[in-house]
């Protein structure tokens, strides 16, 4: 593999872990908008509760994630790339976490999913054309998310464009 290839590799996989990161983004801010930046136009998913066109699947997460949830957070870890010219297959550990109201009160959900990704680049930009949520574990149990003392000093997070980010990054 000569060094330009080597480079352009580089910069493919950088670029498709820029799309991985914007996909947790959106989730957690709950922005339909950005989520579909992920995703090509055909792409397909497979998250289990929903199977079939992404784009579909934006609109079905959203209200569930803004409605069930209030607070969801998705980070990647173990980020594994292969790429072959266009198109590259991608394996993504996802450790998360979410609160929720249920019949028992407020309660944390921890979990840890892989995502298994098909990224193409079509003109010039890397999205995703599949991908299949695998979970390995999950759990749940009364939440102990203290607002008080100190915590009520912070700035919170919050789950819409409101969120102190949208000032401070642009996309």
């Amino acid at each position: 593999m000569t060094t330009e290839r080597k480079l352009q590799d580089v910069l493919a996989k950088r670029r498709i872990e820029e799309v991985a990161f914007r996909y947790c983004r959106a989730i957690d801010r709950c922005d339909e908008e950005l989520l579909l930046t992920t995703f090509h136009e055909d792409a397909q998913v497979d998250m289990g509760v929903y199977v079939g066109p992404a784009r579909e699947f934006a609109h079905f997460v959203m209200p569930y994630m803004r409605d069930n949830l209030s607070v969801a957070i998705h980070r990647l870890t173990n980020v594994l790339i292969e790429v072959d010219g266009d198109r590259a297959k991608v394996e993504s550990y996802m450790p998360g976490c979410a609160i929720g109201a249920t019949p028992n009160g407020l309660t944390d959900f921890p979990d840890v999913m892989r995502y298994l990704d098909r990224f193409e680049r079509r003109g010039g930009e890397w999205r995703i054309s599949f991908r299949r949520l695998v979970m390995d574990w999950n759990a749940g149990f009364p939440s102990t998310m203290s607002e008080g003392d100190v915590f009520a000093q912070m700035v919170r997070g919050r789950r819409d464009k409101q969120d102190p980010s949208y000032g401070y990054l642009t996309r």
